[in-house]
């Protein structure tokens, strides 16, 4: 069922605009610039027993998943992931109330600096579950060290005992990388983010490493940061499919 999303949504490839330079002034348009490319090997871990409404791994799996980032605004944020060896797939997303999907070949998307992304891909997008935050609170921790560097970190978690005994909520934790202070937090949930923007009471840069700790404490999922790299890169939209608009 992938492959063949993934092949629908290739169809589309040479109907995308990839502006290498911009030689005019556009107008009536919305703008979402990148300047930051972060690179992470999450890796989903071996289940031992099942639990509901979750997938079940017999083994390790192991995948790298990149982010495209604004390092002053967090608002938004892009996922590349890679489903064949030449394309990319974009999962783009503006909590303030948009998303699309595009894919690209890998070739062609490394080189641009400008693209336009047709209206026919953008689709309004409204977080179902703000109400979440009540439920959840963001708490520091001491600074950690790892080899002999000092890390900070905190942790997202539900802020109900008894809620989070019913509900078998799990616990994110951040492990932030010291020398990204000049980045804003990314926070890819929607309600890490919400909690974030109600608080704004963590500190500054990306993380190191992310894990998702189940309700049972054993470690999920993680992700570990290969590299990141400064980049210029903006993606456009018609004002049009601007469904931010609709949330003013």
């Amino acid at each position: 069922m992938y492959i063949e999303k993934v092949n629908d949504l290739l169809s589309m490839h040479y109907k995308l605009f990839f502006l290498l330079l911009y030689t005019c002034l556009c107008f009536g348009q919305k703008d979402y610039t990148f300047d930051y490319r972060l690179e992470y090997q999450q890796t989903f871990f071996k289940d031992s027993i099942p639990i509901k409404n979750r997938p079940f791994y017999t083994q390790d799996s192991i995948a790298t998943v990149t982010y495209l980032t604004n390092s002053k605004d967090n608002s938004y944020h892009g996922v590349l992931t890679a489903p064949d060896s030449l394309h990319y797939l974009l999962n783009f997303k503006d909590e303030n109330g948009l998303q699309f999907e595009v894919s690209f070949l890998k070739a062609e998307f490394d080189q641009a600096i400008a693209i336009k992304i047709p209206c026919k891909f953008v689709r309004s997008y409204r977080n179902a579950y703000t109400y979440q935050t009540k439920h959840y609170d963001f708490s520091r921790a001491k600074d950690t060290l790892i080899d002999g560097l000092q890390y900070q970190y905190y942790t997202l978690a539900a802020n109900n005992p008894r809620r989070a005994k019913k509900k078998k909520t799990g616990t994110l934790l951040y492990i932030i990388a010291p020398e990204t202070s000049f980045h804003l937090p990314l926070l890819t949930y929607a309600t890490a983010f919400d909690e974030w923007k109600a608080t704004q009471n963590l500190p500054n840069g990306i993380f190191y490493q992310k894990y998702f700790i189940d309700y049972y404490d054993r470690k999920d999922t993680q992700w570990q940061l290969l590299n990141y790299q400064n980049i210029n890169l903006k993606l456009s939209i018609d004002a049009a499919c601007d469904y931010t608009k609709e949330a003013d």
